[in-house]
């Protein structure tokens, strides 16, 4: 039987490669089918979800008779060894190989570098929107999560490259914001780069391309952009007034003995204020009740639909409610970790559907903390590290995209909804 290979990321193409023959094909009706087989629960979805999907505008038997017309486009070897078609449902077979599978595993193992290496190209990219038809929304959503995994993986590859030679780190930023010039720790990462290097002309160039990138969104660098700035710039500004001064004019050099003085009454200040910050820890960490405001109040999320919005998780008394916020800023930034950077949430493949997993990442132990879903994306972590906003978005046979964002508090693993939305129905935030 012949190996397959579907690629979905960039141009869509199925090759084949049996012993006496090689082929590709690359009509993207018959490929949109297998490439929702290949990233649905199981690789298998029901013929008439798929027809609904793909021509919402047609009905019911007409959808039909569109997809097997579809699927018949198919190579007769390919349709046969690809697709089973039991009762009313289209299953995958498992001697296909795809790239996003590839993809997926690279992350859920954590092979950043890998994922680092590839070309940054979209799920779907070089299929245009009048071929998409009714899976653009499924398309888009994709991409997203795609993205967001990318940023994860730079920023560890960003992390461990900190640590080295500066070149190196700045060639990686500079590689993350050709790629993704909205992403703010890409561009913190440039500006660090170059401030690193004593580059003070790339420093402000790479600030001013930011600003002309937020100037298109409608919006302005962050606090903590502006901050890395100024202290870039205060630290460049010292060094080089300290070298403008004369040998002679600069603070004659401390005595050993003076220098050791101030050293032992350092290390006591030091040794009474490390005994007064474990007191203040002690009485911060006695047990108590979980409540709702341990949940930072400016968690943001991004909505996928007809359009995209982003919301603040703001608290209300002792609920939630959604405020749009002018920020962009997308889904999970630095989401999937939490801010100890000690443990790490991510989706998986269940037995049934998408587990969402809870790795310690110093102990590797694994935790399942929702089981069997449609699919799920962890968006932030509340400062306490107690709860997590998650995504709980699917499609819906009957209304489409059903948006639906909630809180999942990690010791019961209950999950509170904050928001729910079909995209054919009307918006409402609990």
């Amino acid at each position: 039987m012949p190996s397959y290979y579907l690629t979905t990321l960039g141009s869509l193409s199925l090759r084949w490669e049996p012993s006496d023959e090689s082929g590709e094909f690359t009509a993207p009706g018959p490929l949109l089918l297998l490439a929702y087989l290949a990233v649905s629960d199981e690789n298998r979805v029901a013929r008439d979800t798929l027809s609904n999907k793909m021509w919402p505008g047609l009905a019911s038997s007409d959808a039909l008779e569109r997809l097997r017309h579809t699927l018949n486009r198919l190579p007769k070897t390919a349709a046969r060894d690809l697709v089973r078609r039991p009762s009313n449902h289209l299953v995958l077979s498992s001697n296909l190989a795809c790239d996003i599978w590839d993809f997926d595993r690279a992350y859920h193992a954590g092979r950043w570098s890998d994922i680092v290496a590839l070309p940054p190209t979209g799920f779907l990219e070089n299929v245009s929107e009048a071929k998409l038809g009714g899976l653009r929304d499924w398309a888009d959503l994709r991409n997203r999560r795609l993205r967001n995994a990318r940023r994860t993986a730079f920023d560890h590859v960003l992390r461990r490259a900190a640590d080295g030679p500066p070149e190196r780190f700045l060639d990686l930023a500079r590689k993350h914001v050709d790629w993704d010039p909205e992403h703010e720790n890409a561009q913190l990462a440039l500006i660090d780069g170059y401030a690193a290097l004593g580059d003070e002309a790339g420093k402000q160039h790479a600030y001013d391309e930011y600003v002309l990138v937020l100037r298109e969104l409608e919006d302005v660098p962050s606090a903590e952009v502006e901050r890395r700035m100024a202290t870039a710039t205060q630290r460049a500004v010292a060094d080089d007034r300290w070298k403008a001064i004369a040998p002679s004019q600069r603070a004659p050099r401390l005595s050993r003995s003076a220098a050791a003085a101030i050293a032992i009454s350092l290390l006591v200040a030091l040794g009474a204020g490390w005994i007064a910050l474990n007191v203040w820890l002690a009485e911060r960490s006695r047990p108590r009740n979980l409540t709702i405001h341990d949940l930072d109040a400016t968690l943001l999320v991004n909505l996928a639909g007809e359009t995209e919005t982003t919301y603040e998780v703001r608290l209300e008394g002792q609920g939630y409610r959604l405020e749009p916020s002018r920020r962009y800023e997308d889904w999970g930034n630095e989401g999937h970790l939490s801010p100890d950077l000690s443990r790490n949430a991510t989706p998986r493949s269940g037995r049934r559907g998408v587990d969402l997993i809870e790795i310690n990442l110093r102990t590797r132990e694994e935790r399942v903390l929702l089981e069997d879903r449609a699919d799920e994306q962890p968006l932030a972590w509340s400062p306490d590290q107690k709860q997590l906003v998650v995504d709980l978005t699917r499609f819906d046979s009957n209304v489409g995209l059903r948006q639906r964002i909630g809180v999942l508090d990690i010791a019961s693993t209950r999950v509170d909804t904050i928001h729910e939305r079909a995209t054919t129905g009307h918006a409402s935030a609990g």
